[in-house]
């Protein structure tokens, strides 16, 4: 559409049509307003109160374009791309707010609109609410009345936040007045443990953290680290190593097995390695088995892949057994070759491209110990020349099994 008559309406206007005419747009939209405010904020001379004053609106009224894909997402739920125009509008208006201070009345309102996704938790934005909300203090008040609105709430995670705003204030008793009857996870203890040694009530703060590590569930390591510190700094090596122990064996792994020993003297570790090999337990996963090759146990580990395997897709803990178990080819390319041949699964089946790629990445594994580790190409062709010929009317499985397995086509 042409913009000439437009142009010649617009020179002709007066300065109070043009007002008129802005004004009837913007009430008709809010984007279209926020628009016109930013325009003429960085255009017309005004002074650094009315600059500022502008700028809060502008503010106020992109929270009011948010809100409205925000308010979708609470009510009905939303696709991924709803998700992310939501999060990408409170993005920006977070930006925004690091670098302006609302007014007093256009943070009330902002909040007041605010807290109620919070309350609800349905839109699934809950930590970038939350982050805006943050934004919008400025001041200890601020604060305040942030967390005295999260409070009011009555619920699990929004007394959190309340809890460490106050705390962060300087608000003691109202901190104290919510986190002593709230004391169920490692972490509630250690908050409060930590906050009585930042005061300097040192005997209260090893009173709770004793009681944490005898009481305490769930995430433990906050607790565990501060529990351990006190205990090193005052020379309690015996308890330094107890909660160490704790610590490390609360998920086994093979850099937390050697993370422990090295900090063991011999005499120590020759005391705690029957613990940890009780902790150890059977060899279930892909850690046990870094642990027993690391313990130079390898007839143990090579168990794990002599365990019946099915068909496997792709998942994150394979990805960590392939991974070991490529290591292991060196010395064990038997061993591994009938892992990765188990791996394939069905050969002989219908199946997606997606599904044909797969099962050729697992067939390539063969394909390398036959060729590069063991030095045997004909066994290899004997191999593959059985699988091809078995697909021979799949199309689609040849396709994708040439893309992948690099002398596919001359078999």
């Amino acid at each position: 559409m042409t913009t000439e008559p437009l142009q010649k309406l617009l020179q002709a206007a007066t300065s109070d049509d043009l007002r008129t005419l802005v004004g009837m747009l913007a009430d008709r939209d809010v984007a279209l307003c926020r628009a016109c405010l930013d325009f003429l904020n960085d255009r017309v001379a005004l002074s650094v109160a009315e600059h500022d004053f502008a700028q809060s609106k502008s503010a106020l009224l992109l929270w009011r374009e948010g809100e409205i894909e925000l308010d979708e997402l609470d009510e009905c739920g939303g696709d991924e791309d709803a998700m992310v125009q939501a999060s990408d509008r409170l993005y920006e208006l977070l930006e925004l707010l690091k670098k302006i201070v609302l007014t007093a009345a256009d943070r009330e309102k902002l909040l007041d609109e605010l807290i109620p996704y919070i309350e609800s938790g349905n839109a699934g934005l809950n930590d970038t609410l939350y982050s805006v909300a943050y934004a919008c203090c400025k001041t200890d008040g601020d604060w305040r009345d942030l967390a005295e609105r999260l409070e009011a709430l009555g619920q699990d995670w929004p007394t959190d936040h309340a809890m460490g705003i106050y705390r962060s204030i300087g608000e003691r008793e109202k901190y104290l007045a919510l986190r002593l009857p709230n004391l169920r996870y490692g972490g509630d203890y250690y908050d409060l443990a930590s906050f009585w040694w930042a005061q300097g009530e040192r005997e209260k703060a090893m009173q709770v953290g004793r009681k944490g590590l005898a009481q305490g569930i769930g995430r433990m390591e906050e607790l565990r680290t501060f529990m351990a510190e006190r205990a090193k700094e005052s020379g309690d090596r015996a308890g330094f190593l107890e909660i160490m122990f704790a610590q490390q064996t609360d998920c086994l792994t093979c850099a937390s097995w050697q993370a422990f020993e090295r900090e063991c003297t011999a005499t120590e570790w020759a005391g705690f390695e029957p613990r940890m090999l009780a902790a150890l337990g059977k060899l279930n996963d892909i850690e046990a088995v870094k642990i027993r090759l690391h313990r130079g146990e390898d007839e143990i580990a090579l168990k794990f892949f002599n365990r019946p395997q099915g068909y496997f897709g792709v998942n994150f803990w394979l990805s960590k057994e392939l991974e070991v178990a490529r290591q292991l080819e060196p010395r064990y390319p038997a061993e591994m070759l009938s892992y990765y041949k188990a791996l394939t699964g069905k050969l002989d089946a219908s199946l997606t491209r997606k599904e044909y790629v797969q099962k050729a990445e697992a067939v390539l594994r063969v394909r390398r110990v036959l060729v590069e580790v063991m030095g045997q190409p004909d066994e290899w062709r004997r191999y593959a020349a059985s699988i091809k010929q078995t697909n021979a009317k799949r199309p689609a499985f040849q396709q994708e099994f040439a893309r992948v397995i690099p002398d596919w086509g001359s078999l």
